[in-house]
């Protein structure tokens, strides 16, 4: 898949973790801070995630799914309030980003089959 069409998929779609629903934002304007550039932002305060849409356009599309995911586990761990005393958020984000991407990448099967029991 292109990805500019994985990008327009995410048009108008929410995210819903628990009782919060999170937008879905294209921007076009960069997703920056601390001086580093983002494909994917989490901004729990206006509760949606944004996408920037040139930087994410020179990425690949496992780049752009993978920034999403990361912001996902940014969102679970504001949305349940998860403190873990001397580990940094940013640090246990990149361990469950990478661990449940190489999951469903290493195994295709797994969230079809999930998807089944969970509807």
């Amino acid at each position: 898949m292109k990805i500019g069409t994985l990008i327009n998929e995410l048009e108008g779609k929410t995210i819903k973790l628990g009782p919060h629903v999170f937008s879905i934002r294209l921007s076009h304007q960069p997703l920056v801070t601390n001086g580093i550039n983002a494909a994917a932002w989490f901004y729990p305060g206006g509760e949606e995630f944004a996408i920037d849409v040139e930087y994410a356009m020179n990425r690949s599309t496992t780049h752009l799914v993978e920034s999403l995911y990361h912001e996902l586990v940014h969102a679970s761990i504001w949305a349940m309030r998860l403190k873990i005393e001397g580990v940094e958020e940013e640090e246990l984000v990149e361990c469950l980003g990478r661990a449940g991407i190489g999951i469903f990448v290493d195994n295709p099967w797994i969230l079809p089959w999930m998807m089944k029991g969970l509807k």
